[in-house]
């Protein structure tokens, strides 16, 4: 007997979802997909600086090292809070006839806050024969917030294309059934590129000599872009 009561309850129980389903099918309904772009300004700027020893012209690295603080603090960049070294090494060098040598590097990462600094210390550390330095990264700090408002407006987007659907159709749009968000990415250019990578103007001239007078690099927006399905039902 007590079988009996669990299969009845099984059974009453698979009739209801049955029924359930069954009812949300027969629902006439529209499906649309609404999408969303935003283009972001990046407002954080990586550099890796590259210091190297010259044994050759006897610039030691205590010197260049100072001349790239001596032109941070000029361009007023926060080097206390900005700057960390990521990396130290020394090679030692034996020549038959000159002895022995070491010859040191260091590794640094600077984080900018504006793309017309970011121009400037490149140039400024170029002209101190400091030219290893590279784009590590750009970011945005408000990445989060544009992220919500593109998944805003695809849901806007998406409603009112369905608006335009069922008003030439001669029907009401009702409650949404279903929502989904079909794709989301982020296009950041510059996620792990580096310097070459950068867009770079070079006004040669008049005689299309090879020096280039100006270097100014134009950093692509990043790209948030949302896709939403959205089911909404069709009143009659």
């Amino acid at each position: 007997m007590r079988k009996f009561y669990v299969i009845l309850l099984v059974l009453i129980a698979n009739m209801s979802f049955a029924q359930n389903n069954k009812s949300y099918l027969d629902v006439n309904y529209i499906a649309v997909q609404g999408e969303a772009k935003i283009e972001v300004q990046p407002d954080e700027f990586y550099l890796n600086i590259i210091i190297n020893e010259n044994q050759d012209k006897k610039i030691s690295l205590k010197k260049l090292e100072k001349s790239m603080f001596k032109i941070l603090k000029s361009l007023n960049v926060d080097v206390k809070d900005n700057l960390i070294c990521k990396d130290y090494s020394t090679n030692l060098k034996t020549h038959f006839f000159k002895g022995s040598d070491v010859k040191q590097r260091k590794e640094y990462q600077l984080k900018l806050n504006s793309e017309i600094t970011t121009n400037k210390v490149i140039r400024a550390l170029k002209d101190a024969k400091i030219p290893t330095v590279s784009i590590e990264k750009v970011k945005s700090s408000k990445l989060e917030e544009f992220k919500r408002k593109a998944r805003i407006a695809a849901i806007r987007n998406a409603k009112l294309k369905a608006t335009d659907y069922t008003s030439e159709l001669g029907v009401s749009l009702g409650k949404p059934l279903f929502i989904s968000e079909s794709s989301s990415y982020i296009n950041n250019p510059y996620g792990r590129s580096k310097y070459t990578n950068a867009r770079v103007m070079s006004y040669a001239s008049a005689e299309d000599e090879v020096e280039v007078e100006q270097l100014s690099l134009n950093f692509e927006k990043i790209v948030v872009n949302c896709k939403i399905e959205v089911r909404f039902k069709i009143e009659d």
